[in-house]
């Protein structure tokens, strides 16, 4: 049984709308999505709380938090490379995420790192920020590899065919084989024997945590630098009717023409103002 102010927490947490996914609860979910009517609060609490049943949830124009997605095969994962997955908790601290709450995402041994926020930000600019970051920083960004929630969702000129921020499971859902992990990606040991109800506190605990940690006056002042840098090297490569699939590396060499003035953007050196500087 789930204590209802730790339901009320969650409802608050995520996003409650449109473009929620659900599946069956078994070892690989039949994800589907739904995209006719709105998620309501009586139904998320009622999928939530099903054991037979997944539900995940996207993202509207704010966010009170941004989570990475670490396969288990990933190069990035703590079991196959633990330097590298440092050195990405390292480069999402330069921005200002200093307090991340990683946890296993599900039976299956993936990563989720979550990021909270004291307050909402804009969607697409957190998500454009940790998308330039990653990129400047050498990490590839891509499924199977590492995903970022919120995503940078394709532009779409048709109002009639909106595009959607992509959906993930929820945290701790019954029976998903979810647990606490220590910053070096292991199973945290004061929670090893707390009751799938003591997890969800202690996750929630940290969330909290978490958001009062991270840096959001710092984040916020990179908003408008990455969301420039985007626009110019990666949007063109995302509308819904093109086809760049197989030329899609283009943009990441075109950004790493910029590294240098991240660099020096990330340590002090120039401010906000970059995104008035010719790249």
């Amino acid at each position: 049984m789930i204590r209802p102010p730790h339901l009320l927490q969650l409802t608050k947490l995520f996003h409650i709308g449109f473009n929620f996914i659900t599946a069956d609860n078994i070892p690989q979910p039949n994800w589907r999505t739904n995209r006719k009517y709105r998620l309501s609060k009586g139904e998320f609490l009622k999928l939530y709380t099903d054991e037979l049943s997944l539900l995940g949830v996207s993202f509207g124009d704010t966010t009170r938090y941004v989570m990475l997605d670490i396969d288990i095969d990933s190069p990035y994962h703590p079991n196959n490379d633990p330097q590298a997955y440092a050195r990405l908790l390292l480069v999402l601290e330069s921005i200002g995420l200093v307090y991340p709450v990683p946890i296993r995402s599900s039976h299956s041994g993936g990563i989720h790192i979550y990021y909270f926020f004291p307050r909402p930000v804009s969607t697409f600019r957190i998500a454009a920020l940790i998308r330039v970051t990653l990129i400047n920083a050498k990490f590839s960004i891509k499924n199977g590899h590492l995903e970022i929630f919120p995503n940078t969702k394709a532009y779409s000129e048709d109002k009639k065919k909106p595009s959607y921020y992509k959906a993930h499971r929820l945290p701790f859902q019954l029976g998903s084989g979810a647990c606490l992990l220590d910053q070096w990606g292991e199973e945290l040991i004061c929670a090893a024997n707390l009751t799938h109800e003591g997890q969800l506190g202690m996750f929630l605990a940290q969330a909290e945590r978490s958001a009062q940690s991270n840096d959001l006056t710092w984040i916020e002042r990179k908003f408008e630098w990455a969301y420039e840098l985007f626009k110019k090297y990666i949007a063109k490569y995302q509308h819904h009717s093109s086809n760049y699939s197989e030329v899609a590396q283009e943009w990441k060499e075109n950004l790493e023409l910029t590294i240098d003035i991240g660099e020096r953007f990330f340590s002090g050196e120039i401010d906000n103002k970059i995104h008035d500087t010719t790249v």
